[in-house]
């Protein structure tokens, strides 16, 4: 009788008097499995994940045939975006029992989130071969299919759970996304805006709204279709354009082809520089638009607009300042000075992102550390490499007489001094600003990994 009253307590979202219920019910039978899954439950959606990971994989050692422990175990680690370990567990309780479609639903989710969209349509389509109706597997296959461009299909879907449910905030979020994705902004605006009427706290539906707005603007719009065009191919597809392209413009840009195909392979180089800034930068400018605009506005939060005010604007133009000068003066330092506030106000933007307060320490440590770096990258320049540059071409310009072919000292000499300078610049600035780079463009992961090391409470 005692399970019944604390489902309804979950399904009322009473979860602190569920879990009261449960400690007390557990004083009476710790060795109970059934127990220790509802208590998993209860601390999930309490924010508690690592308390609700502990009851969960309690539940397993007390019956590891307990499908339900591994179908839990799952969902808390997918909420900490700890994706292959979430898999692993659904995978365990598809074993256990192959005929639950929540769990192909899980499994569908945890692809879909993980990007892996033709796994998430073929994890929902076995689900929906069990369960034709299954709400789970129907609203990530539609999202996984949207994100194959397969448009119609999953607009087929979304249309299927909104007829069955039309006051869902989640549903009218899954076609807004689906029309978004195929260009119907203006459909899709409306669906966000009805998701948020229902559920004015959904998080889901601001991200929509705010991504519709970012694609009516023509030029973040753009940059914003050719970021979904790469992310629907293999990462090592993508990896292997960006390399492709960089290398054959860097190629044209020093060639010996005919004027002006050298100066054409320059300024693409230029371009190509200033989109890898622009795709570090690219949520902190939609940020800074939306702020800009009535009616997109309140799709941010409150951190997110006092991160526009106070940080990112300012970032952004010094970056944008550095780059600028370096394409219309030639200065070949500078681009490394753009990457490096470029990155400052990524991780600044990452560190206002996330509501963990333990996170958001990590993050702005991050982003301070960026500074330290950008700062080095001027000062070192001016007090380490430019002097030592100089002497050293001092002393080999010693070593030469005018008029006269070099010797072989000299040759080997000026050899040496290429080489040390080439270190130089390595040191002092090459591999300072990947290391930023770095951590810019993969901001979203490291975010993820404090994320997953989060002490419960921090929230």
């Amino acid at each position: 009788m005692f399970y019944s009253g604390i489902q309804l307590l979950l399904d009322q979202s009473r979860y602190p008097e569920a879990e009261a219920v449960i400690r007390e019910e557990l004083k009476e039978d710790m060795e109970n499995e059934e127990l220790f899954f509802l208590l998993a439950l209860s601390l999930y959606h309490q924010d508690r994940p690592k308390k609700a990971e502990e009851a969960a994989r309690e539940a397993i050692r007390l019956n590891p045939e307990f499908d339900m422990g591994y179908f839990a175990l799952a969902m808390i680690l997918l909420d900490r975006d700890n994706y292959k370990a979430a898999l692993a567990e659904i995978e365990k309780a598809i074993e256990l029992d192959p005929w639950d479609a929540n769990f192909f639903g899980l499994q569908s989710r945890i692809f879909a989130e993980w990007g892996k969209f033709e796994k998430s349509v073929e994890a929902a389509e076995n689900g929906l071969e069990i369960d034709a109706e299954n709400e789970g597997c129907r609203f990530y296959r539609g999202l996984a299919l949207s994100r194959l461009g397969r448009h119609d299909e999953a607009d087929d879907d979304a249309l299927g759970l909104l007829s069955g449910d039309p006051d869902s905030a989640e549903n009218h979020c899954a076609r807004g996304w689906i029309l978004a994705q195929a260009g119907q902004l203006q459909e899709a605006e409306q669906h966000f805006a009805e998701a948020l009427r229902i559920y004015p706290d959904s998080v889901d539906a601001k991200s929509g709204l705010a991504f519709v707005f970012k694609l009516r603007n023509p030029m973040i719009g753009w940059l914003l279709r050719f970021v979904l065009w790469m992310s629907r191919m293999p990462v090592w597809k993508a990896f292997g354009f960006v390399i492709l392209v960089s290398f054959l413009v860097t190629r044209l840009a020093f060639s010996d082809l005919p004027s002006p195909l050298p100066e054409v392979g320059k300024v693409l180089r230029a371009l190509l520089l200033g989109v890898f800034i622009l795709l570090i930068i690219l949520d902190l400018l939609f940020n800074f638009l939306i702020s800009r605009s009535k009616t997109a506005r309140h799709a941010l939060s409150n951190d997110e607009l006092k991160a526009v005010r106070l940080c990112i604007v300012p970032l952004i133009l010094i970056a944008w300042f550095f780059l600028t000068w370096a394409i219309f003066k030639g200065a070949k330092e500078l681009p490394y000075h753009a990457v490096a506030w470029a990155a400052v106000a990524r991780l600044t933007y990452e560190a206002y992102e996330t509501g963990n307060a333990w996170v958001r320490r990590w993050m702005g440590a991050l982003a301070i550390f960026c500074v330290v770096v950008a700062i080095w990258l001027i000062v070192s320049f001016y007090t380490i490499l430019r002097p030592a540059v100089a002497a050293k071409i001092e002393a080999m310009q010693d070593l030469t007489v005018e008029g006269e072919e070099p010797g072989e000292a000299a040759v080997a000499q000026m050899r040496e001094t290429f080489l040390y300078i080439q270190r130089l610049i390595r040191w002092i600035v090459e591999i300072p600003t990947l290391i930023v780079w770095l951590l810019a463009a993969f901001s979203d992961d490291v975010r993820e990994f404090f994320t997953r090391r989060a002490p419960d409470g921090s929230v």
